[in-house]
């Protein structure tokens, strides 16, 4: 073998990111391959696109102050925070609500309007977690959403070279451009990964991925898994699809109490084709001063090349609804999805753009697949994944919970492997009682 580490880390998710950056601070060489990963923006001219509306829900989760607190890194991360004017703002044909905390509603709303609080908290657990929430954990994810007033400086872009450099600063490599094609085992445990256009295999002690168990499943020999059976706890099924488009426009045509987070309810329920629209702070999209960028984000019932078809026109056609003229102030349109054509409205005519054209700016030229929506049959699935030393810390795992679900279970695996190996355990802990 090439190369040997203590763990590999497959993908370069939120929660493959955290695990790769507490396991490199408590010694362990980690290598984590990003195994598809693809940047939150690509870029057409001098317009910046958006890939996914971000909004870091969890960073007042105990979870993640834990995190910090153990890398040193709690007042240095404050500084990447900015407090907002409002945490998130709803709009529906009945009324219209802007939340500067926790939901609570006007008497005059509430009066008039029976159905919104419910209207309110759907779209926020729609929105907020990657499956339908339980009780016990939709009034935490629509809590995250009333703690969401401060925000990222710099987006998604800024906490993932956040994370990065923290993996690296401890000893920890990156190839996000690469990805594993098969999972090497022997005896029931991973002992190899085999990377596309590398010969040799890189060996490993625990494999952390961030992928769900069924495409873990698809690079592992299929004689191996039957030959050491695994307890899979727990059932995910695709729900939905959740189809995103950028929307650049003028600044004169978008209201101009309009602040970061809007969720627009077209019907009586959040699965009426409802969209959430993100306005990206300027540090993180568009270089142009005159442009606002929107990004907006529907769930669709699947994939199929139907309902592809008209995802953007229903996306707009809600849009529109509801911002009067929006339409006169477009600027360029794309969704990375559907394999459309970018529209670009800078000239007198609108012009359809070639997808070609976009991958200069680490645009794709065929659709990306989109994030999956789960339903949850039990608990989802298990941190301790197929294979005795492989860990599973992808949205699947506590998918009701959103991003604190994926921290918590980065935090799980992180722990699992560090009681592996007494000494490095016995050194953690000792650092972290030592005084400052």
């Amino acid at each position: 073998m090439a190369k040997h580490y203590d763990v590999v880390v497959l993908g370069a998710s939120l929660g493959a990111l955290t695990t790769a950056a507490l396991l490199a601070r408590r010694s362990w060489r980690v290598l984590v391959v990003g195994q598809g990963y693809r940047s939150p923006t690509y870029s057409y001219k001098s317009h910046v696109l958006m890939r996914r509306p971000f909004a870091f829900l969890a960073h007042r989760s105990s979870v993640w102050q834990s995190f910090l607190a153990e890398l040193a890194q709690t007042q240095l991360f404050r500084r990447f925070m900015i407090d907002g004017r409002l945490s998130y703002q709803f709009v529906a044909p009945s009324c219209a609500v802007d939340c500067a905390g926790q939901l609570v509603l006007p008497p005059e709303v509430s009066n008039r309007c029976h159905d919104t609080r419910r209207v309110i908290v759907e779209s926020l657990t729609h929105f907020g977690a990657d499956a339908a929430p339980r009780a016990e954990t939709a009034s935490r994810v629509v809590e995250s959403w009333g703690e969401s007033s401060s925000y990222l400086v710099a987006g998604e872009a800024g906490l993932r070279d956040f994370l990065e450099r923290r993996i690296t600063a401890h000893g920890g490599e990156l190839r996000l451009g690469e990805s594993a094609r098969a999972i090497v085992c022997k005896r029931g445990e991973v002992s190899a990964i085999e990377i596309e256009r590398d010969p040799a295999p890189i060996g490993t002690r625990f494999l952390v991925s961030d992928l769900p168990n069924a495409r873990v499943a698809a690079l592992i020999d299929p004689n191996e898994l039957a030959k050491y059976p695994h307890e899979k706890i727990g059932r995910v099924d695709a729900d939905g699809k959740r189809f995103v488009m950028t929307i650049l426009a003028k600044n004169e045509g978008i209201p101009e109490h309009f602040d970061r987070e809007l969720f627009l309810a077209s019907g009586s329920s959040s699965s009426d084709g409802a969209v959430r629209v993100h306005r990206a702070p300027p540090e993180a999209a568009t270089r142009a001063n005159d442009c606002v960028t929107l990004v907006a984000e529907t769930i669709l019932p699947s994939d199929d090349a139907p309902t592809l078809a008209c995802a953007r026109e229903h996306v707009l056609g809600v849009l529109e609804r509801f911002f009067p003229f929006v339409e006169e102030h477009y600027v360029m349109i794309d969704s990375p999805h559907d394999a459309r054509s970018l529209w670009d409205y800078r000239a007198e005519l609108p012009v359809a753009v070639e997808r070609d054209w976009l991958r200069a700016g680490g645009g794709s030229v065929y659709a990306e697949p989109m994030e999956t929506q789960w339903a949850v049959s039990g608990e989802g699935e298990s941190v301790r994944g197929l294979l005795s030393n492989l860990f599973n810390v992808s949205r699947t795992v506590m998918p009701s919970l959103g991003q604190e679900g994926e921290l918590a279970a980065a935090w799980e695996a992180a722990e699992q492997i560090t009681r592996t190996d007494k000494r490095r355990e016995k050194l953690w802990r000792e650092t972290l009682r030592a005084p400052a």
